[in-house]
């Protein structure tokens, strides 16, 4: 791997390069790679020097070469007691230098590609950590949604299979109508083969028992419930947590001032449980005084209570009064930027249709669900036919 977490002295975990690739983008793996120095090439002009005043070799060498590099004393020794070819040495020491820092800038190149990966992984974890619950409830609405087109499916062909099995019980019925009727059973029951797969076999609209087709698609119904609550447990808590949790909008509702001049608000605001304010008095030459709206109720709750506080300061001073006017501008720019209605009315109707799901999921609450919504209708009717009498 090119990174790794590490470690450091006070236990906090980092990311780092492996040290196979350090050396690589700090330079040290091309400084390496240089075949002579400057300072080798001069001690090699100067033994050159050296054996033209027809020194020895080893003199020469003592005098001049003791404190090169291993490389340059190497090809001094291969002369065998001549002079260096340094014209064609200087030019190979500078293509291996020009070669290096070729090198070196590609590796830079990958170094700075392995950063801006390393960067850009990390903005989008530390995005996804930020709006984990936005993403939750993403999740929650594309499994809700596809549960509902799954069981609307199943309870629109549960319904068309006893509507075409009553028309079969018609023993008036020509052979052509009978014929018509089975083939849309085969319909429907090809349509449940092709969005369910195996889980439709056992199902035999056309030819079956209708009691058991009732119970077989009901038990389809009920597995397709169960896989809805079981993938959606996690991110149904995102839901349940945007509707439930205490939500404190805590905006600006005046600059300048800590109270109005032409109404006590704090003394107005105790009918409401859920709101209040907080003033900030200012401190030195350059403190703003201001109120602030801030609350600690569910964002239904909040929200209801200011949309009550709206109308509550229409019906009590009108539009006469301008420092009112300012608040109620104020107040409904508050329900527009912090609220978002349609999400939480969505976020409702998923926790309803989860629980939903839950039940018929389970046998003996999905019978007690069944009864009290068969109770409920029945009384309706009764009440409906009371009053057509």
């Amino acid at each position: 791997m090119i990174v790794k977490t590490k470690t450091d002295d006070f236990g906090n975990n980092t990311i780092g390069l492996n040290n196979p690739f350090k050396g690589l983008f700090n330079g040290d793996f091309f400084k390496r790679q240089n075949l002579l120095s400057d300072a080798d090439i001069t001690a090699i002009k100067a033994y050159n020097t050296e054996i033209d005043k027809c020194v020895t070799s080893q003199t020469a060498f003592n005098r001049t070469m003791l404190n090169t590099s291993k490389e340059a004393q190497n090809i001094v020794a291969a002369a065998n007691g001549g002079t260096v070819a340094i014209n064609g040495l200087t030019k190979s020491s500078k293509a291996a230098e020009l070669g290096m820092r070729a090198l070196s800038m590609a590796g830079n190149m990958i170094a700075s590609m392995v950063i801006s990966w390393v960067v850009s992984e990390a903005i989008s974890w530390l995005n996804d950590l930020a709006h984990a619950e936005e993403n939750a409830r993403k999740r929650s609405e594309e499994l809700t949604s596809s549960y509902e087109t799954e069981k609307q499916n199943i309870d629109d062909s549960i319904s068309k299979y006893k509507e075409l099995s009553e028309k079969l019980d018609d023993t008036s019925l020509s052979t052509s109508e009978v014929k018509s009727i089975k083939k849309q059973l085969l319909d429907i029951q090809d349509q449940l083969y092709e969005k369910y797969g195996e889980e439709a076999t056992q199902i035999d609209l056309v030819n079956g028992k209708y009691d058991e087709q009732i119970e077989k698609l009901g038990i389809l119904s009920k597995k397709k419930a169960g896989d809805y609550v079981a993938e959606n447990y996690s991110d149904i808590k995102a839901d349940e947590k945007y509707v439930t949790e205490d939500f404190n909008v805590n905006k600006v509702l005046q600059y300048g001032s800590t109270q109005f001049s032409s109404f006590d608000l704090q003394k107005y605001l105790e009918k409401y449980d859920t709101l209040g304010i907080k003033k900030y008095e200012s401190k030195g030459q350059y403190g703003v005084d201001q109120i602030d709206l801030v609350s600690n109720g569910t964002r239904q709750e909040v929200y209801d209570q200011i949309s009550n506080l709206l109308q509550d300061l229409n019906h009590d001073f009108g539009e006469s009064n301008p420092e009112v006017n300012a608040l109620k501008t104020t107040l409904s720019n508050i329900l527009n930027d912090s609220f978002d209605t349609d999400e939480l009315a969505n976020a409702n109707s998923r926790i309803k249709k989860y629980a939903e799901a839950e039940i018929l999921s389970n046998d003996k609450a999905s019978k007690s669900y069944n009864d009290l919504v068969d109770a409920v209708d029945n009384y309706n009717t009764r009440k409906l036919s009371r009053k057509k009498s």
